[in-house]
């Protein structure tokens, strides 16, 4: 019994770690939108980086599996400034206009035909909770190195390119 005990006070402690190095890497807004806190990619931009990606219209990926009734539907975009918005949802149904309302947001940089997106998608096994996600640039598509996913570019009917709020 006291070695549960004791195991139940470590596991609470390491946790109350955890939660307090998430806080302070990640930032969440009323809406749920994560952002890093601390930006790298932030520095690294160039404005020639932006000439290889879109910047007037959105990078569309749909994925489904139909054996567990699992849709999603995600929305990349990117401004000129070295910003990006993630936007994901079950529903066809997003208003990409709506920045506050992103998955998350960041920065992006380009080295080599690579984007690279600085994330805060990560876990307590990921430094600052900063996952880095890797695409090949093609000619109208964004190729992710790890998954394979693709994003192809798509035309959004009132699309506002903005100045972003981070």
């Amino acid at each position: 019994l006291k070695r549960i005990f004791f195991f139940l006070i470590i596991l609470n402690l390491s946790s109350c770690g955890i939660l307090t190095s998430y806080e302070n890497s990640v930032a969440e807004n009323s809406f749920g939108r994560k952002e890093l806190k601390n930006k790298n990619f932030k520095e690294k931009f160039t404005s020639e980086m932006s000439k290889k990606i879109d910047l007037e219209n959105c990078y569309y990926n749909y994925y489904e599996d139909s054996q567990i009734n699992y849709k999603r539907y995600y929305y990349l975009i990117f401004f000129k400034n070295r910003q990006y918005a993630y936007f994901t949802n079950s529903e066809n149904n997003m208003d990409t206009n709506k920045l506050e309302k992103a998955s998350h947001v960041g920065y992006y940089i380009v080295e080599n035909d690579i984007l690279k997106l600085e994330t805060p998608t990560g876990n307590f096994n990921t430094k600052s909770y900063k996952v880095i996600w890797e695409f090949y640039i093609q000619k109208n598509i964004l190729k992710q190195k790890k998954t394979k996913a693709e994003f192809e570019i798509k035309k959004i009917t009132g699309l506002i390119i903005v100045v972003p709020n981070w």
